[in-house]
Order: structure tokens, then sequence, then C-alpha cells
């Protein structure tokens, strides 16, 4: 792998590792977000307000089922095509 992405090996897996760490942290970093948010639109949560909450807590739902979701879906098919990708180059170099 080291002569098609011009890497040394231990040097292409940091950067996965460390994209793979980031991509994590994102995904940690919002779902945490969105409870706190969640936690001021309760009662009691210091900023309820009926009507309003009930629509925040909608749109966090969506985000959390819609949007976070198909960012891991995508991070996994990028880094699947990236591996194909990888592969298929090896098998032409060597043929």
């Amino acid at each position: 792998m080291a002569d098609v992405l011009n890497m040394q090996q231990t040097e292409y897996d940091e950067v996965q590792t460390r994209l793979e760490n980031l991509h994590e942290d994102i995904l940690a970093d919002a779902r945490d977000i969105m409870d706190k948010i969640r936690i001021v639109c309760e009662k009691e949560g210091g900023f309820y307000v009926d009507q309003i909450s009930a629509k925040i807590n909608a749109l966090l739902d969506s985000i959390e089922g819609q949007v976070l979701a198909e960012l891991e879906v995508n991070y996994e098919a990028e880094k699947t095509a990236m591996e194909t990708f990888i592969t298929s180059i090896k098998g032409i170099d060597v043929a």
C-alpha cells in the first residue's frame, strides 16, 4: 500500500485511526450537545416552553435519526470505497 499512496503502512494506519477517532468524537459531541438542549427544554429545565420545547425535541429526534445516522452510513461507505480502491490499484499494479 505504501507504493500506492506514497506512505508507509504505519502512516496510513495512523491516518485511518485518527480519522475514525475524529468521526466518533464529532458524533459523540453532537449527541452531548443535543442531550444538553433536551435537559434545558424539560419542565424546570430553565428553557421550557410548552409548544416550543416539543418542537425542539422533534427537531433533535430528526437530527439523531436522520442526520447523524446518515453521517455514520456515509463514513462507513467512504471507508469501504477507499479500501476497495486501494485493493483495485494493487491488483492492477501486480498484473
